[in-house]
């Protein structure tokens, strides 16, 4: 929440996106794909994490094909 408080008192507009890395989902790969980033900190799990909601969302779509 403290982020989300800070941005609100300096009045600038945020959508702050909380990922559970737990729990893959393809729900996940467009703001994991987004080049929108506030920092160059993007770490080595996200990235993997990113390949594997990648790779459910593939299975989701081989089943519908």
């Amino acid at each position: 929440m403290y982020l989300e408080e800070y941005f609100a008192e300096k009045g600038i507009e945020s959508d702050i996106f909380y990922i559970d890395l737990m729990m893959e989902a393809p729900v996940y790969c467009a703001p994991l794909k987004s080049e929108i980033q506030f920092t160059d900190y993007y770490p080595k799990k996200l990235v993997e994490f990113g390949v594997r909601c990648q790779q459910k969302l593939d299975e989701i779509k081989a089943k519908i094909e």
